[in-house]
């Protein structure tokens, strides 16, 4: 039950006796220990929102009206597609924190904007941790009355009390940008089949003292901000080989949603009609922003090298949501 109270009683969203916080997630995600535990170990209300209602942005908007919520969760992939469209939804709303993928900066500034333009003050966090740590770990706290950097922005904060951070290479020395690696009071005792945990869960050089001694593996590449703040460069494993260049594909997604005319990006792979294997970029556009592949090309040239340049683009009007929000 430790790392669940050390997750409460961070209280990010400072959530006091008598508030009224919503239920997004379901039980299978993470997110929903956050949502439970938050709120009513600081004698909130936690009103659970119906799946019927998750679905529809209209009777979300009533919802959270018609039972005054002040205090939300939401995954980044709906709060994206949310803000972006309805940004009203929320007016009622006071604090929320999103997490589960990578923030877009237009989208966040575009929406304390027009916070600021209703009048209506909201403190908007930005949470990241995998399962492995009990929800997040780290946080970036952002309002509507504080101009902000797009790093600022899309940042991932730092940690949480009784939470310590590394960014290690291979050989374990710590480096401004590698793999992260947790420590701390969050960290899960480990998976249910032990043999799994082996090469996630591992002793910690750099302390022997619990609750520090153990470490957990990400797999997730971060970059080290001269503020401190982590800014997140992808998954080490989504690493690709073309033409005998080893590709990180998030890597060309976080530079195509740099794009002001960019909200959301994927880029995979596939093969042309010669069978050889090309990437693609599939490419959702912030609203009256539509703009050629020709004008995405070039501006991408200016920050990565030719082979990393998609060779097909094409303009999507939704990306799929699972069950739980994330795309």
């Amino acid at each position: 039950h430790r790392p669940v109270l050390n997750l409460a009683y961070d209280n990010a969203l400072h959530i006091k006796p008598h508030d009224k916080m919503a239920q997004f997630s379901n039980i299978a995600f993470d997110g929903s220990t956050f949502e439970i535990w938050t709120s009513l170990l600081h004698a909130a209300t936690l009103r659970l929102i119906p799946q019927t209602v998750r679905q529809d942005f209209q009777k979300l908007k009533y919802f959270l009206k018609d039972n005054c919520i002040q205090v939300m969760f939401l995954p980044t992939g709906y709060f994206h597609k949310l803000v972006h469209l309805h940004p009203e939804t929320l007016d009622t709303v006071e604090k929320m924190m999103v997490g589960g993928e990578g923030i877009n900066a237009h989208i966040v500034r575009d929406f304390i904007a027009y916070r600021r333009k209703k009048d209506k003050p909201i403190l908007l966090v930005n949470g990241y941790g995998p399962t492995e740590a009990t929800g997040h770990v780290c946080r970036q706290c952002m309002d509507s009355h504080t101009d902000m950097t797009d790093d600022y922005l899309s940042s991932i904060g730092q940690s949480i009390p009784h939470v310590k951070l590394y960014l290690l290479d291979k050989e374990f020395h710590e480096v401004e940008e590698g793999e992260l690696y947790i420590s701390g009071t969050s960290l899960a005792l480990g998976y249910h089949r032990a043999a799994e945990g082996e090469s996630k869960f591992i002793a910690n050089p750099f302390e022997k003292e619990p609750p520090y001694d153990r470490l957990y593996k990400t797999g997730d590449k971060f970059k080290r901000l001269p503020t401190g703040e982590l800014i997140y460069q992808g998954r080490l494993d989504d690493q690709v080989k073309i033409g005998g260049y080893r590709i990180h594909l998030t890597e060309i997604e976080q530079q195509l949603i740099a794009h002001e005319a960019v909200q959301h990006a994927v880029v995979t792979t596939e093969l042309n009609h010669s069978k050889h294997c090309i990437l693609v970029a599939y490419v959702r556009f912030m609203a009256d922003k539509i703009i050629e592949a020709e004008t995405l090309r070039h501006f991408l040239s200016q920050k990565l090298p030719p082979y990393m340049l998609p060779v097909q683009y094409r303009m999507i009007k939704e990306f799929p949501l699972t069950a739980i929000g994330k795309i």
